[in-house]
Formats: structure tokens, C-alpha cells, sequence
């Protein structure tokens, strides 16, 4: 496959993770941009993740009959065309008021995974619009039982079947680039800081006050920092088995567990009757100590029950991510700077293109690897030190 080929349709220029990163802080605001790419303390789990998956080496296979490669998966009975998806990621609007509507129609041409977030800007019924049953939620469960209800309810109503519950926040954390901030809401009250980006400043007129519509109705307020006010206040909680246990009875869809990265707990997270676990230490953002998700990936899909799915996201910048990912059992991997990076430096448009050379970079690598499904995929692939 051509060069040419792969990157049919990305802007000129935007080749790559090192091309979205730069136009990213070109573009954006600096608290805008240290919010995407940031992680917390001295980014050193952001580091780990990024290392950890680079210092994962993939040996190709003999290939014995060339029949073409098949990146489609099976989850939850729903077929993807790729085991590439977009992850959640909070107040997306910041970077760009089209980003999730975009990335959003992408998946759905594509037919990949895409999961909003309960602080998502874009409301879920939007989105719901787009994908359908395809659309999966993450969730920050709040404490308040009469709203979180009222809010699954909701969610059923929309036909929405896979809900995501985060477990990974607990508590708020020293957040030292947030701190010299201050925080989101006041980068916009800077407008001498502001003045040098004016496609970001039109790009926000035009898509209107920022908001968290998911919430709104229980924060009794269409504030950007009401709805902040009110997850700090419920739904940032340490979560245990027993509320596990509550939630998976509240929930009758499929219930993935995100947040994971000790193998000692798998065990009794299955026993709740979880349908997937979602490797994650929260793209580095949470607890700078916390192992890379590739360091513990290998242990913990050893670890699962049959009948339980594992996702894995963290440092993801190209298809053949996806693909080490992969080779160490995973069913999906998830991606949430990238997109998001691509789209603050080159718009919307990219949405789509960017999927498309990600899919035609897991091609190629599987392609290059000897393997015509992803079930070949496999430990064998793995070479040295893995």
C-alpha cells in the first residue's frame, strides 16, 4: 500500500501524532492545549505509557496462504470493522465545538467504537442520533441514587446498551499545570492571553457557551462551572466492590469497568458479573506512580474469566499501537489525545481521514506481521525483551 494511498484525504502537512501535536499548541490556547496533552505531577506515567508501548517489539510471522487481511471484531454482539475506538474524553468543546459530532459521523462511517463522557459538551442525544446502540457512555456515578437512576433511565431511553463506569478518580489530585492555570473556566477570562488565537476564539463564538448538558439537569444549572461544582461534589468518590456490585444491578446492559490496572482485583471484579474490563490509568492524569497500561496488560488478560472482554487505552499515536496492544490479548483498544489533538490543530475535518489511516495502518502492520485476522495476533509476535 502507497504512502499516498494510506494518507488519502489529511491535510497537507498532518502525517502523523508529531504533526497533530504541533498545530494542536499553534492553535490552542495554553491552558487549552496543557489540558489535552498534560498528565499530572511530572507527566511521568504519561512517559511510562508512551516508553512501554515503543519498547514493544512485534515479530512478523510466515505467512502460509495469502488470503487478505480481516480487522473486523465481535463485541457484545455488535460487529466493528475496526478494534480501533474513540475514547472519552471530558469537555472536548475546548479543543473544538464540532470535535465529538465529528469524530462521532467518523465511527459511525467507519464503524468503530466511540464513547462519549458524562462531562461531555456535546449532549449524548446528539450523539445517540449518530450511532445508535453503537454509542457507548462512560460514566462518573454520582452519589445521589434518584440522579444516577434518572440518568441510566435516560440512557436506556436512548437505546444506549454499554455503559462505562469509571472508577479510576476517587479523589481530586494535585494537578500542577492546572494549578499555574488556575483552572479551565479561567483561561476564558483572559482575553490578553487569548487575543493570539483567533480561529480558536470564532471556533467558540460559533459553537456557543460552553456547557455540560449531560448534567445540567441535576446541577439545576446550564453553568459550565455549576456542572463542574457538581461532579466534584458526587460523583468524585472511592468506588468499592459493593458499590460495583450495586451498579451492575442497576444497569441491566453490557457494564465495562474502567480504571484498572492491578491484576490482583480482576479476579473480583469478574466475580460481580462485569462484561469487560478497561485497562486505564486514565491517560497518566491521575497518579504520576501508576504502572503503564502495556506493563500490566499481559498479567491481567491472563487474569479474566472467558467471558469477559479487556479494552486497553494509553499512549496511542499510530495503528501499529493498536496492534502491540493487540498482541498482548486485548479485544478493543481506545484512543483519546490523538483524535482529539488532530482535530484541535486541523479542524473537524480530519475526523475522518485520521480513522481512515489508523484502520490502514493496523492493515498494513497485521499485513507486515503475517496475520489475516486479528485472532493470529498473538504472543508469538512478541519478540525480545516482551
Amino acid at each position: 500500500m502507497s504512502p499516498r494511498k494510506i494518507n488519502k484525504g489529511l491535510p497537507a502537512g498532518a502525517a502523523g501524532w508529531k504533526d497533530f501535536e504541533k498545530n494542536a499548541r499553534r492553535r490552542l490556547p495554553k491552558f487549552a492545549f496543557e489540558y489535552l496533552s498534560f498528565g499530572i505531577g511530572e507527566n511521568v506515567c504519561l512517559q511510562r505509557n508512551r516508553r512501554d508501548l515503543d519498547e514493544t517489539v512485534l515479530a512478523p510471522n510466515l505467512v502460509e496462504e495469502s488470503t487478505g487481511v480481516n480487522s473486523k471484531k465481535t463485541v457484545f454482539g455488535q460487529v466493528y470493522d475496526s478494534p480501533l475506538g474513540v475514547a472519552p474524553v471530558g469537555a472536548p468543546s475546548i479543543f473544538c465545538p464540532e470535535a465529538e459530532i465529528a469524530l462521532a459521523s467518523a465511527c459511525k462511517k467507519h464503524n468503530q467504537p466511540f464513547c462519549t463522557a458524562t462531562p461531555s459538551t456535546t449532549p449524548f442525544e446528539a450523539l445517540a442520533d449518530i450511532l445508535g446502540p453503537k454509542l457507548w457512555f462512560q460514566l462518573y456515578p454520582t452519589r445521589n441514587k434518584s440522579d444516577r437512576i434518572d440518568l441510566l433511565g435516560r440512557l436506556q431511553g436512548r437505546g444506549i446498551e454499554t455503559l462505562v463506569l469509571t472508577i479510576d478518580v476517587p479523589a481530586f489530585q494535585w494537578r500542577e499545570n492546572f494549578a499555574r492555570q488556575e483552572s479551565l473556566a479561567a483561561g476564558w477570562r483572559r482575553p490578553l492571553a487569548l487575543y493570539k488565537y483567533p480561529r480558536w476564539i470564532i471556533q467558540q463564538i460559533k459553537g456557543g457557551r460552553l456547557r455540560l448538558p449531560n448534567i445540567e439537569k441535576y446541577a439545576r444549572s446550564s453553568r459550565f462551572s455549576d456542572g463542574q461544582n457538581y461532579i466534584a461534589e458526587n460523583c468524585i468518590w472511592p468506588i468499592g466492590l459493593e458499590d460495583l456490585k450495586r451498579f451492575r444491578d442497576e444497569w441491566p446492559g453490557n457494564l465495562v469497568i474502567k480504571g484498572i490496572t492491578n491484576p490482583l482485583v480482576v479476579p473480583q471484579v469478574c466475580e460481580i458479573g462485569v462484561d469487560a474490563i478497561y485497562i486505564s490509568n486514565h491517560g497518566g492524569r491521575q497518579l504520576d506512580a501508576a504502572p503503564s497500561t502495556m506493563s500490566v496488560l499481559r498479567e491481567i488478560t491472563g487474569n479474566v474469566s472467558k467471558s469477559v472482554k479487556v479494552f486497553v487505552d494509553g499512549g496511542v499515536r499510530s495503528g501499529i499501537d493498536v496492534t502491540r496492544y493487540l498482541s498482548h490479548g486485548t479485544d478493543l483498544v481506545f484512543a483519546g489525545r490523538l483524535p482529539y489533538m488532530a482535530i484541535s490543530g486541523w479542524g473537524p475535518k480530519i475526523a475522518d481521514p485520521l480513522l481512515k489511516l489508523m484502520n490502514d495502518q493496523i492493515i498494513a502492520s497485521m499485513t507486515q506481521l503475517g496475520c489475516s485476522d486479528l485472532s493470529e495476533l498473538s504472543t508469538f509476535n512478541l519478540h525480545g525483551r516482551n
